[in-house]
């Protein structure tokens, strides 16, 4: 099976690693969009706490139910798994 990408974006890119922001801002400066526009998804706090530091807006896949680290950087979705974020971003 194949799946289309509009793009794909490593952080060889930015020459840093997550959570630096310099990721995702090289991220966004990439698909030429305003932080707020993007979404991060992820299944890790600390690439939330990442993305939402710059800006992004952010969902955690919480799948083990952990607790989310202490940070003012909350996601905006936190949800189970993938059914559960589709629904809630109406899809």
């Amino acid at each position: 099976m194949r799946f289309g990408f509009d793009a794909i974006i490593s952080v060889q890119r930015g020459g840093v690693f997550k959570p630096h922001p310099a990721v995702y801002r090289t991220g966004a400066t990439a698909l030429g969009l305003e932080p707020h526009q993007i979404m991060m998804v992820a299944a890790h706090a600390f690439d939330i706490m990442g993305a939402r530091a710059c800006g992004f807006r952010g969902a955690y896949v919480n799948r083990y139910r952990l607790p989310y680290e202490e940070s003012p950087h909350r996601p905006d979705i936190e949800v189970r798994d993938f059914v559960e974020l589709a629904a809630a971003l109406g899809a």
